[in-house]
This record gives structure tokens, sequence and C-alpha cells, in this order.
């Protein structure tokens, strides 16, 4: 393992030992104290361009002695010029104003026009995520990744987040660090993360750097603001289902800062009525649900070169149905799921040239499916039952990395990743009792597992034109048995023209944990497992390539190709069920070693003004699966491919606080599991009517319809005194009521027809296609403070 840090070292001494350069460096933050991440630095005289990390942090070599002339850009802010000569390694901190709003241009010039870019990456920020139209008013992150290439959301309503033909577990999800591990509100309608709380989310979807490692199909990075450290400020927002309040300000000027936002739904409040009616015996049934979220964060600025943080999330799921199918029956289903994660990160700037970040996290998730139900007669017990379904994992991890600008032309980072976990696959619990008797049952599985990384990455430009990120990922996990993995990955960008730049990127992944979720339960069933001797890891390769083109206009055009093959995927054995097959063991409801096969053509144009923020995306890609257990041991589609995918989005600013957002959707439809022939029940059976039982003899053997959307917001902001603003926004939904197919079906539909007085009932086969989600409307108000 030495070696493997080694040999990088080896190859860039030669650069090390030069003496005629120095390195400028230092932190770029706005006037709150906050660290801009992805903000611009140019060297004028030069010609070089370099963007600040997650913490503001930036570093570029120069000449001793020779003028130098640095701006430092960021969108929305006051760009600073400094001009000096350097005798030695100097560190220079930044602090960039916002721009008023009559002063806000996007100007690009040549010299930035086509910065080091990685390859399949996208990235929002939470204030354009806020401006997009949205389902209930509720803006999220991950829907609007659905609006770029090679990204699904899944079916209609869903936060899932399948990345070229990749399935939800193969997503690593950090927030602040620390992986999420299922990031779903509301059955999937809504995802946990707050976009007031967010600063920069980066999916990364190919040619994924050594730096990360752990799952296959992409790299959701999240971090969430930093508080001021000068001022308070604040904002909150009312919406139809939930509203969100977030604080941020100082505890010592200047010093340490904090944020704290929380967001809660009030569906428990409307659904009211129906316990009200259901507690006096008005209603058989009444059903409730209660969402919430809790952010925080605290910055301490140590010295000029030291910064601490320490930021948490908490949030929880609550569903209960209660009905009373008879005068004295009465059952209930309870589900609760949640997650927990905290992270301590401390990052130090060691001198110009070296930038030292360390993390230490931990997450949890956790899931309860309970049912009970009581009979009993007017004076006495006569049954009660209770099962309990619960599983979750938990992990703790170390996380510490090396930011070195090892030469002019290199810039290296040294890393390794340490962490536990603990596996809770299935707890189930079982209660029967009776007048007379009683029953229990309790079934625990627990398994633990710990994964060790190296990583090294070096970003060095071979030339004025060609820049290349090579690293490689040593990982190794041990759960009864030991896994040793070697990751390659690179990437590579060659500048044909001052705006037009070659790309193509390789990364080899591997993932040692596993999701198996049964087909059409979404994720309430969702079980966590490591890999073993007989359930091996999932490993892919994925080779992408394209073009870049920009213009001083502010028009950005990608083209990108790939190819993805994954193996070791897993999948339902077929008639498996979660809850029915609880004596089973996990490992008996699945079967292993699949492969998938993902191909795909991205386009995405994006235009931006002070005016206009346009974007359009079209996805061709095809996804297949193969396991030798399913189908016949035929590859099938898998389910959420889709040959055509093409989305538009538009936000327009008009005057006097005016805004307009519009997003479109047109895809094909997603698979379905159709019969292929249907044969009468025998008469022994006792069901009149002929009815018929249905044959299926391949997966995903139809399609279901086209599918298409369109979306619309208006947004009208009023500010206030000392910049405090007032925002009123009106949201719709599907806005022309398209009756997009959900879920089909052929069922047995009865018919009763009366012939001379007396009644026949007959049975027909009938393809039932259901629809979900009509036009919504949707009113928000928010306002800062």
């Amino acid at each position: 393992m030495r070696l493997v840090l080694f040999i990088p070292m080896l190859f860039l001494l030669p650069h090390c030992i030069q003496g005629q350069n120095i390195n400028i460096s230092g932190q770029i933050f706005d006037s709150r104290g906050e660290p801009l991440l992805q903000a611009s630095v140019v060297d004028s005289l030069r010609g070089q361009a370099n963007l600040s990390n997650t913490y503001g942090f930036y570093s570029l070599s120069a000449r001793v002695n020779q003028p130098i002339i640095l701006k430092f850009s960021y969108v929305g802010h006051v760009p600073q010029v400094f001009r000096f000569f350097a005798h030695r390694d100097t560190i220079i901190n930044v602090f960039l104003a916002p721009q008023t709003l009559d002063e806000v241009k996007i100007v690009a010039s040549k010299a930035a026009l086509l910065d080091v870019q990685q390859i399949s990456s996208i990235v929002l920020n939470g204030q354009t995520v806020k401006m997009l139209p949205s389902l209930m008013g509720e803006a999220d992150i991950i829907k609007a990744f659905a609006l770029t290439p090679g990204v699904s959301n899944g079916n209609e309503g869903s936060a899932g987040l399948y990345v070229r033909g990749g399935s939800t577990d193969q997503n690593l999800i950090l927030l602040d660090g620390a992986p999420v591990y299922n990031p779903n509100h509301l059955f999937g309608f809504l995802s946990v993360f707050n976009p007031d709380i967010i600063k920069k989310a980066e999916l990364i979807k190919g040619g994924i750097p050594a730096r990360y490692g752990g799952r296959l199909s992409s790299v959701l990075d999240i971090v969430s603001k930093e508080g001021s450290t000068n001022q308070l400020n604040g904002e909150a927002s009312i919406g139809l289902v939930s509203s969100k309040f977030s604080i941020n300000g100082p505890i010592v000027k200047d010093k340490i800062g904090f944020l704290l936002s929380a967001r809660t739904s009030y569906l428990d409040l409307i659904l009211l009525p129906t316990r009200w009616d259901y507690n006096s015996g008005k209603s058989s049934q009444f059903f409730g649900y209660g969402m919430s979220d809790l952010n925080g964060k605290l910055s301490w600025k140590l010295s000029s070169k030291d910064q601490l943080y320490w930021s948490f999330y908490t949030g929880s799921d609550q569903f209960r149905i209660n009905n009373q199918s008879y005068p004295n029956l009465q059952q209930g289903t309870r589900l609760n799921w949640g997650n927990l994660t905290t992270s301590l990160r401390y990052n130090r700037i060691l001198n110009a040239k070296m930038f030292w970040n360390t993390t230490v996290y931990a997450t949890k998730f956790n899931y309860t499916n309970q049912f009970n139900s009581r009979e009993e007669s007017s004076d006495s017990l006569i049954g009660r039952n209770l099962f309990r379904y619960s599983s979750g994992l938990n992990e703790l991890a170390f996380r510490s990395q090396l930011d070195f600008l090892a030469a002019p032309q290199h810039y290296l980072r040294l890393g390794v990743d340490i962490n536990r976990q603990r596996f809770f696959p299935r707890s189930i619990f079982k209660e029967t009792a009776s007048l007379d008797s009683l029953f229990l049952e309790e079934t625990q599985e627990r398994i633990r597992a710990h994964n060790l990384s190296l990583f090294a990455e070096d970003e060095f430009k071979l030339s004025s034109r060609l820049t290349l990120n090579a690293g490689l990922r040593l990982a190794m996990y041990r759960q009864e048995t030991s896994f040793w993995r070697f990751e390659p990955r690179f990437n590579i960008s060659y500048r044909l023209l001052h705006n037009l730049q070659l790309r193509a990127g390789y990364n080899r992944m591997n993932q040692f944990i596993h999701l198996i979720s049964q087909a059409g339960l979404r994720f309430q069933n969702d079980l966590w497992i490591p890999s073993t001797s007989d359930v091996p890891p999932q490993s892919a390769s994925q080779i992408v390539g394209g073009l870049l083109f920009k213009t001083q206009h502010n028009l950005t055009v990608s083209l990108e190709l790939y190819h993805k093959k994954t193996r070791g995927i897993i999948d339902f054995s077929e008639g498996s069920s979660f809850l029915l097959d609880y004596a089973k063991t996990y490992r008996e409801l699945f079967t292993t070693n699949g492969t998938s096969t993902s191909k795909g053509i991205e386009l995405f144009l994006q235009k931006r003004s002070d005016k206009l923020d346009f974007s359009l995306a079209y996805t061709l890609s095809k996804t297949t699966n193969l396991f030798t257990n399913l189908n016949n041991g035929k590859a099938y589609p898998f389910a959420f491919d889709a040959l055509h995918n093409l989305s538009l989005s538009a936000i327009f600013t008009a005057s006097k606080g005016w805004s307009f957002a519009l997003n479109a959707y047109l895809r094909s439809g997603f698979p379905v599991t159709l019969p292929t022939a249907a044969i009468p029940y025998p008469e022994e059976a006792g069901f009149e009517g002929n009815r018929y039982v249905f044959i299926y003899t391949a997966k995903n053997n139809a399609r279901l319809a086209v599918y298409h959307r369109g979306d619309l917001a208006i947004h009208h902001t009023k500010l206030k005194l000392n910049n405090k603003s007032r925002t009123w926004t009106i949201s719709i939904f599907n806005f022309y009521n398209r009756q997009n197919p959900y879920h089909a079906q052929y069922e047995n539909v009865e018919q009763v027809r009366v012939v001379n007085g007396v009644a026949e009932v007959s049975t027909t086969q009938q393809y039932v296609v259901r629809s979900f989600l009509p036009i919504i409307p949707s009113v928000a108000y928010a306002f800062t403070f």
C-alpha cells in the first residue's frame, strides 16, 4: 500500500525541486465570512485559471520577482483585482461583496471560458432550485437534477435518483461529507434536503475522481451553508404541506458562526378531522402523517489558517393508519423511518502549497413497519396480534485528505478513508395473545463490516492545452472474508480552441453494500446488506467522452457518449416477499451475480444572462439487466429504462420583482410486465363467472405510453430595507392536466346482466391503466429577516 502512494511522489519529484516558482494561495469568502466554492481566480498575465474548493481554498503558481495580476470573481459578487510583486510563497485571503441588482451582469472573458471542468458533472445551488416549479410548492434538489441529461427520478412524483441506468443504492449521496442512506420523505415524493441550507450540490455521473468511492453510478455531494460570522440573518416560508425556518449568525463576531434550520409538515393537522370522526365512531378508518427535518452547523475560525466545522442532520417520517373492519375488531399499521448524520471537519492551510482536511462522521438509518390488531367482546379480550419488522444500519468513519500543489503543473490529492459499518437487515417481533395464552417470538440479524481505502489523485497540465486528472484508489472490505480492489480513474481534456474542449474519462468502481427492495413497494421495504463470501461486491466500469463548447454570450453546449458495464447486481428472487417470507433469512430472498449494460448519448444546452436562465437536456439511452435465474436467463429492460428523454427548463427575470419559470418533460414510457396468456380457473376452484389466471412469461415485456408534463411557477419578490425580501410563489404542477400512465395491468372485471329476471355474472379480461398526479396548484410565502 505504501508503494501505491510512493510511485506518484517519485513521478512528481523532478517538478517539486524547481526553485524559480512560488505559490499564491488562500481562501475566498463572501462579505458574511462564508467560504465561496468554485470562485474563479485568474492570473491575467500568465493565463492561468483556477477554482476554489469546497472550503474556498485556492492555489496558483507564479514566478519570483515577476509582476502578478490576480482577478477574483464569483457570480453575483463584485470582482476584486490584486496587483503586486511576490518574493516568496504568499497567502492572500479575499472577501467579495455582493452586487446590487442593477450591477448584476454575467461576463465571460476569453481566459476563463474553459476553466478545468469535471466531465459528466452538474452543479446546482439552493437558490436556483427554489426558483423552479415544484410539486405542492416543495422545491427539491434531487428533482432539479432530473432536468439534466442521464438522470431520472423514476415514477411520477418520486424523488428517486436513477443515473445512467443505475439503481438508487448505486449513488453516493453526501451531506457535508456524511453519507445519507435514505434521502426520501413523504413516500419518495420529496427528498430530505432542505434547499434553504444548500450552498452547492454537485452530481458527478462519469469519470469519478479517485477521492470518491463505494458506489457505482454517481456521486451527489451536497455542501450546506455556513452561518455568517458578522450579522444575524434568517428566512422562513409557508407552503401547502410544510413550513420552513432558518436562522444564522455570529456566536462570536468574526470568529464563530452558526446555522439552524427546521422543516415540518402539517398534514397531521389537515387530517385531524378524520381522526375525530374515527374516535367518535362516525368513520371506520383514519390515517396520519408527520415529517420533520432539523439541520445545524457551527463554523469556528480558529486562526487565519485553521477552520473547524460541525454539522448535523436529523429527519424522520411517521405514517399510521387505523381501521375498524368489524364492530369488535381494530387494526392498525405504523411506518417510521429516518436518518441521523453528524460530521466534524477540520481544515488547515499548512503553507502556500498544502491544504489539509480531516473529517470524522457518523450516520444512521432505521425503518420500522408495525402491524397490530385487537379483537374484544363487550367484557373481555378475544385476541391481540402484533407484528413488527425493522431494518437499518449505522456507520462511523474517519477521512483525511491532503491537497498539495506539488509543482506548477501538478495538483496532488492524497487521502485515506476508514469506516466501520453495522447492519441490521431484519429484526422481527411477533406477539399473539388471547384470554388464556401469550406467544412471543423475536428474530434479529446483526452484521459488522470494516472498510479501508487509500487514494492518490494528480491533476496536471501536460501542456497549455492538455490537462489530465489521473488517480488510483485501493479499497479493502472485510466481512467474513476480505475483498481487495484496485480502482483506476482518469479524466483528460484537450482544448481544441479557446472555447472548445475535447474531454474523456474512465472510472472503475466497486460497491461493497447492496440494497434489496421489493418491486412496487418502494423504499419502505429497503434492506441494506454487506458483501459476503456468497454475495460478492458489485463492480462497474464506465468510459465517457465528449465535447464542451462555450461562447462569450454565455451559451454552453455539452455532448457526451458513455458506456457502462456493471457486474454483481442483485434482485429479488421470483415469488419472494419481505413480509410473507419473514421466516427465511435475508440471503434467501434474492438472486445474485446479475449484470447490467448501459449506453447512451447526452446533449445539454445552457444559456445564461441577466434576464434568462435556460437549459435543454436530451438523452438517448438503453439499459438492460441479465440474471441466470430470472426471466428464463434472458436480458430484460431496466425498470426505469427510457429510450428518449427530453427536458427543458427556463427561468425568466422580469422587472419590478417578477420572475417566471417553466419546466417541460417528454420521455418514452417505462417498462411494465404484462401477461402473455390467460386461462380460466378450473370449475372445482369454486369461482363463478369464468375467472381467469394470468400467465407471465417475460419480465418488463411491454411499455407504458409516452410521458409528458409541464410545470409553471410565478414569483413576485418585494425588497424591503437592508436587502430583506418578501416573496409570493404560485406553482402549478402538470398545468395542462396530462393523465400520465403510472401503472398498467390486466385485471378480471366482473360484468352482471339480467336475463329473464336472473342475474348472470361473467368475467372479462381488461387492460387497466392508472394515472396518479393530476394538475396540482400550490402557493407559498417566504420572507427574509
